[in-house]
């Protein structure tokens, strides 16, 4: 390369910098606004605050301030996650999608409400109520107004705001609501045919080596109007693999017990197994 070419490439770069200092520290991109927009279940947003149930348009403020953003500071340098952080932490029936930049100076911030699906009681004898990725929503003396699904994870002590990590079986947890959603049960209507849920640790079908998690389904046997749902419980073996599938096929099998044989959905046991043929396919059988 020419000396003058060089010399040419440096002062580019060199002006280059000069230019993208002066940009960063520009006032016209100094963070100056933040914008909250709720969404719902379908990713339409939610015109009017006031039909929340646990937020409104007064509360606006209260989100954004929690967060405790840093007006004044360049836009190009906003961490994101630490901000995230916070609100889900200050507001724990806030579900923080997404926060984007729109320049040159606001940020917005894209949430949902979250829905109680569990509860689980506490060492304190006290309840926390939690949504479908674990988030503890509230701490509660009882759940008798609530909606939820029991699960007794055997906790000491939750704070609001905080999400419970860590186990395996929690994953599984985790997974079982948007499992059911694909099985075409929403939070409510599953909470309106579920009475609890739990996990057991042990071996798996026709082996005394090979150990996985059960997750137990028990239906409730009538809703809170006292009309009659089911009580049949619902075994899925393996838990862990393939939920969503073995979930569909004990769905499956109870609505087929629904046309045929009535009586079977109110006792009971559903329980999908491993077949010999390998890990995709299952025995579903019900139980007296």
């Amino acid at each position: 390369m020419k000396t003058s070419s060089k010399r040419l490439l440096i002062i580019l770069s060199v002006l280059a910098i000069i230019i993208l200092i002066v940009v960063l520290n520009s006032t016209v991109f100094t963070l100056k606004k933040v914008e909250v927009n709720f969404y719902n279940t379908q990713d339409q947003l939610i015109e009017d605050n006031n039909t929340l149930t646990h937020f409104n348009e007064e509360s606006i403020d209260d989100i954004i301030d929690s967060a405790k953003f840093k007006f004044g500071k360049t836009i190009f340098l906003i961490k994101k996650q630490p901000y995230i952080n916070r609100l889900e932490l200050k507001n724990p029936y806030l579900k923080v999608i997404s926060i984007t930049a729109r320049f040159p100076n606001k940020l917005v911030i894209k949430v949902a409400e979250r829905e109680v699906l569990y509860a689980t009681p506490l060492a304190n004898s006290k309840y926390a109520l939690l949504d479908g990725e674990l988030k503890v929503l509230e701490i509660v003396d009882s759940i008798d107004a609530f909606d939820c699904v029991v699960v007794d994870l055997e906790l000491d002590t939750l704070q609001a705001g905080t999400f419970i990590k860590g186990e395996k079986q929690y994953s599984i947890l985790k997974q079982f609501a948007p499992c059911m959603q694909v099985c075409t049960f929403n939070t409510q209507e599953t909470i309106a045919l579920i009475e609890s849920v739990s996990l057991e640790y042990g071996h798996l079908t026709g082996s005394q080596t090979e150990q996985g998690y059960w997750l137990n389904i028990k239906t409730r046997a009538q809703n809170k109007e006292g009309s009659a749902v089911a009580g049949v419980s619902l075994r899925i073996e393996d838990s862990a693999k393939n939920l969503e599938d073995k979930l569909y096929k004990a769905w499956v099998a109870y609505n087929t017990l629904l046309t045929s044989d009535v009586a079977k959905t109110q006792s009971g046991t559903i329980t999908v197994t491993y077949d010999n043929s390998g890990d995709t396919d299952y025995n579903v059988v019900w139980t007296a």
